[in-house]
């Protein structure tokens, strides 16, 4: 029969692995991680809990962060109970990588630790550039268009409009936002 606290080893060791995340212990007083699981060691191109120490001594931010900032994150974490950010991360080679990070600030023994579980999000990132230039890519042929456009939400309520629409029908945006598209079509022709 297994003991308790075996058991209890036994299946944190299963929740901390068991994972594709970075899942590691940070002792606050040490400076140091004291775990990381397998996936946190491949995330950042390390062999064992050592390397990545070693490669890691500054911090794994690509940026490092002030005092002050990690005063105000520590705070938070206590307050709160947890701290969560995105973050760009840099591996030994150069390159990069964003990642999801959280921190949950525990007690054991009067020491304090951070829980600290990392979740790759560069996808989540390249979908949100293109997203990002296909907007600016958007609002650059809008705005500068030779020809009036509007847009209307589902209710024909106008919620866009360009500066030749403005020439067009001597309405400014102001005049025409909120307005039905019935606004431009002349009184006999409605």
């Amino acid at each position: 029969m297994l003991s308790a606290r075996t058991f209890s080893t036994k299946l944190l060791e299963v929740c901390l692995e068991d994972t594709n995340n970075f899942v590691g212990v940070y002792a606050i007083g040490e400076k140091k991680f004291i775990y990381v699981n397998q996936a946190g060691l491949t995330m950042f191109g390390m062999p064992d809990l050592n390397s990545f120490r070693q490669a890691y001594e500054g911090g794994l931010r690509k940026q490092a962060i002030s005092h002050e900032q990690y005063e105000v994150m520590r705070e938070v974490a206590r307050r709160v109970g947890s701290w969560t950010e995105e973050v760009l991360y840099v591996k030994p080679g150069g390159e990069e990588f964003w990642g999801n990070l959280n921190l949950k600030l525990f007690e054991y023994d009067g020491e304090e630790f951070y829980l600290v579980k990392i979740t790759d999000i560069a996808e989540k990132k390249r979908v949100e550039f293109r997203l990002y230039a296909d907007e600016q890519r958007f609002q650059a042929v809008f705005k500068h268009a030779a020809m009036g456009i509007l847009v209307a939400d589902q209710t024909g309520r106008i919620i866009m409009v360009n500066k030749f629409v403005e020439r067009l029908f001597q309405y400014t945006p102001e005049e025409l936002m909120g307005k039905t598209i019935e606004i431009l079509i002349p009184e006999h022709l409605r």
